[in-house]
């Protein structure tokens, strides 16, 4: 498997200037959770916004790939780390983080953050937390209405190795689920991570989760042949790990989910990722248009929406990561251009 290397925009917290007034009232704490701490950042160029996310299935960084990602304030560290060495996954993910921290140190940079890849509906079964689901029966979403056994399986991105009959998948409506799985990402922060990387954050969640329906919940549960009720607790269950999550961690830990286009997680965490797809999209027909369809909308309307979300949650004090796929940045390339 090659390495991924993708490069994002951070849009960063937004700062108010300007002379306050002689009387003002006692802040309150936001009904929402704001991070206390950030990676580095400036705005003297471009590079100090950007940062890197991806993995190496071969191990390391060379000495060419560390020269090229000690550039980079932050690295989210993908699942496909290692992967073609023995062993768990997280390990070898908080490796190649030391490696990156170590590497920004010798360089004389301000201290680099890492975070760890989880995915919040998938169990992939290189990760650590799949030898507890393997002997916890219970804890996968189930099919058929079973309590335990028959699991609802879900296949993943094909780029890495799965199962071919599909994965477990989380059933965060379990308290210890729940909890294993924020361990999961606890332990990664005692072992160099600066917080987590919640791929899938939208899983089985409804109204007024962007872009859900309790239609589209009943599909899910149909899929699973379950009932609506057991699929919705699933979907509340996600939510409250979320922000048990993020509780657990507090503030001074990013915790990014990985969201629809319009967010929807910004309640819980304090961190939106917003697509992994920023004003761009991995397979739009270009051809006949430069606006093409996207999402049930339009490639415009969707990066208008993720643009003005950037600039909400910076005015909350919050984070938003953005990508920008390459596909589209070469397609962006060939636009015409008009006086």
């Amino acid at each position: 498997m090659p390495k991924i290397q993708l490069l994002l925009c951070a849009a960063t917290v937004a700062a108010s200037s300007g002379v306050l007034p002689k009387a003002v009232s006692t802040p309150t704490t936001p009904p929402y959770p704001v991070p206390s701490a950030m990676p580095p950042r400036g705005w003297n160029t471009v590079g100090e916004q950007v940062f890197i996310h991806g993995c190496k299935a071969d191990g390391l960084f060379n000495a060419t790939e560390l020269a090229v990602a000690t550039k980079f304030p932050l690295m989210t560290v993908e699942k496909g780390q290692g992967l073609r060495l023995p062993g768990f996954a997280d390990g070898k993910m908080a490796a190649i983080a030391a490696q990156y921290k170590q590497s920004r140190k010798q360089a004389g940079l301000a201290d680099g953050w890492a975070l760890f890849y989880s995915n919040v509906k998938l169990d992939w079964e290189f990760f650590q937390l799949h030898a507890q689901m393997e002997v916890h029966p219970s804890w996968p979403v189930q099919a058929n209405g079973a309590v335990s056994g028959d699991p609802c399986r879900s296949a993943g991105d094909h780029s890495f190795p799965q199962p071919p009959e599909g994965m477990l998948c989380f059933n965060h409506s379990k308290p210890t689920v729940r909890e294993a799985f924020i361990n999961a990402c606890v332990n990664a922060t005692h072992h160099g991570f600066d917080g987590c990387f919640l791929d899938s954050a939208g899983f089985a969640r409804g109204p007024p989760y962007p872009g859900t329906t309790v239609d589209s919940q009943r599909a899910a549960a149909k899929h699973c042949n379950t009932s609506l009720e057991a699929y919705q607790a699933v979907g509340e269950g996600t939510t409250t790990m979320l922000a048990e999550l993020q509780e657990t961690l507090g503030p001074s830990k990013l915790v990014v989910a990985k969201d629809s286009w319009q967010g929807g997680s910004e309640d819980q965490v304090n961190t939106i990722f917003p697509l992994d797809t920023f004003c761009s999209c991995y397979t739009c027909d270009w051809t006949p248009t430069n606006n093409p369809a996207f999402r049930g909308s339009t490639l415009a309307d969707v990066c208008q929406t993720q643009i003005l979300l950037a600039q909400r949650l910076g005015e909350r004090g919050q984070v938003c990561l953005c990508m920008c796929d390459r596909a589209s940045v070469r397609q962006m390339q060939h636009w015409p251009t008009h006086d």
